[in-house]
């Protein structure tokens, strides 16, 4: 095993911490900035949910589309 598949190999990158020191943001340091910093980033994933789900909602609409369509022919 001396060479590491491709899939193996992301996940090693991954758990190993693809966040550089260096990319971090400062660690905030009152409890204000703390629960800003927080409703921020709630607020991102909030947005990233909406999309997913939107996205997830045309894909249904399409599988139905061509569930239709396949009956038909």
């Amino acid at each position: 095993m001396k060479n590491l598949t491709l899939p193996a190999a992301a996940a090693i990158f991954f758990l190993g911490g693809a966040i550089l020191h260096s990319q971090m943001a400062p660690a905030p340091k009152s409890p204000l900035q703390i629960l800003t910093a927080m409703k921020a980033t709630n607020a991102d994933l909030i947005e990233q949910q909406k999309k997913t789900l939107e996205n997830l909602d045309e894909m249904l609409k399409t599988a139905e589309q061509i569930k239709v369509f396949g009956k038909r022919g």
